[in-house]
């Protein structure tokens, strides 16, 4: 068993007056090129999604070859679409204790930024913490979306649910 570093992704709920606002869970890693080549991408953790996704700007900068298939996805209200290109893709934690080879889907187009608007303000909450994606707070694009078989492959114990003055975490092996 391979003793890895505790790195943490935020998640959480975030209270205010009017409203409870989730953080989207991100992470920082690196994915590899056709050649090899290492490229830090930004990673969004679905464990409800049953497919790795990847938008189309990062798969022409990792020059992945693509492989012609027709794959109908079903999102939250019944939301149709469909991916036209699959291929495989090694993702790492950015100190190599972490590697997989995935299959991923080609998305059509590409994500929008996460989170919608910066939260600076929790920057001071988790500076302690060694984080999977120390830009969490920052209005972001995602270039992967990574489903339920990654996200169990990666959680380790030590999450903590968070509460109304702390974000919650999922202790993880990416940092």
């Amino acid at each position: 068993m391979m003793l890895v570093t505790p790195s943490h992704i935020i998640i959480g709920k975030l209270a205010s007056t009017e409203f409870k606002a989730g953080l989207s869970p991100t992470i920082s890693l690196l994915a590899f090129d056709s050649t090899g080549k290492k490229h830090t991408v930004r990673a969004l953790l679905d464990p409800s999604a049953q497919a790795v996704f990847i938008t189309p700007k990062l798969a022409n900068r990792l020059k992945l070859s693509l492989e012609d298939r027709n794959v109908p996805i079903v999102g939250i209200d019944s939301l149709e679409s469909q991916s036209n290109h699959t291929s495989t893709v090694r993702i790492a934690s950015h100190d190599l204790s972490f590697t997989h080879d995935t299959d991923i889907l080609l998305l059509n187009k590409s994500t929008p930024l996460l989170p919608k608007k910066p939260l600076d303000y929790l920057v001071s909450k988790v500076s302690h913490l060694k984080l999977a994606d120390p830009n969490f707070h920052k209005p972001l694009p995602v270039d992967l979306i990574m489903d339920v078989q990654l996200f169990l492959k990666i959680i380790r114990p030590g999450s903590f649910e968070g509460n109304a003055n702390e974000p919650g975490r999922i202790n993880s092996v990416f940092g």
